[in-house]
């Protein structure tokens, strides 16, 4: 079994309402206001490891100037909704698809593409198949919807489209709160959304977490962080990931 058919084999029990390790629903659009969130940090010129999601946050780096972004996510299946979304903007530029996508509208935006590369070929094999042997009418079976989907919404693509079109990014689907992973790159920023929120609470976990991340970061390399559950930082979190480590 190819890799593009076992995660649409996986996708098939996503939609089916369950979920495995590496195999979730996607989130549709960012919850967090990634202008205020950006604008308080400088990304021009730097090198990223972003977590992925829905995509938006990517976007966002690289509209604010970010010279190269490595992504990751323990969900394989953000990678082949990035590559749709890389597609809405390339070539209909538009930055989401409608609320209410659905398959004639996935095969539409298909006909359009040409995929260049090892991964964005696979991502045009995923969705070719994926619209043969599912439906998307019940859409929350496969997204997550939040409120505000407008809220991040980018009008300007020229510097989004050079990006995207030139830097040779990569995607890791990884548990970075876990050891068994390799990534040789080191950044200047590594963009973690509220991921630190949703590992398991305990002192192992968020003591590889921070390992992972200090093994990532340049020199005077900077963690973004964000806390969307709570009002604080939780005192477990605050005891083990800010010693050694600038947070923001």
């Amino acid at each position: 079994m190819t890799f593009v058919n076992r995660d649409l084999t996986n996708t098939g029990i996503v939609l089916g309402g369950r979920f495995l390790s590496n195999y979730n629903r996607i989130y549709f659009h960012s919850n967090e206001d990634l202008r205020q969130l950006f604008s308080n940090i400088d990304v021009n010129n730097k090198d990223v490891l972003s977590v992925l999601a829905s995509g938006d946050q990517v976007f966002h780096l690289y509209d604010r100037g970010s010279r190269h972004i490595d992504l990751f996510d323990i969900n394989k299946l953000t990678v082949y909704y990035f590559y749709l979304r890389m597609w809405i903007i390339k070539y209909l530029n538009c930055f989401y698809s409608p609320l209410y996508i659905d398959n004639n509208y996935i095969c539409r935006l298909l006909k359009i593409v040409r995929p260049n590369g090892y991964e964005e070929h696979e991502a045009f094999e995923y969705w070719t198949k994926f619209i043969r042997k599912y439906n998307l009418n019940n859409r929350t079976q496969f997204f997550i919807y939040g409120n505000c989907p407008g809220m991040n919404d980018i009008c300007d693509f020229s510097t989004i489209k050079d990006k995207l079109e030139n830097d040779k990014r990569r995607f890791f689907n990884i548990d970075i709160s876990k050891n068994a992973f390799k990534i040789k790159n080191k950044y200047d920023l590594i963009y973690t959304s509220n991921l630190s929120e949703c590992i398991n609470y305990s002192v192992d976990t968020f003591i590889k977490y921070r390992n992972n991340i200090e093994r990532l970061l340049k020199d005077n390399g900077l963690v973004l962080s964000v806390n969307k559950r709570l009002s604080e930082i939780d005192k477990l979190e605050r005891e083990f990931l800010r010693r050694n480590l600038v947070w923001r």
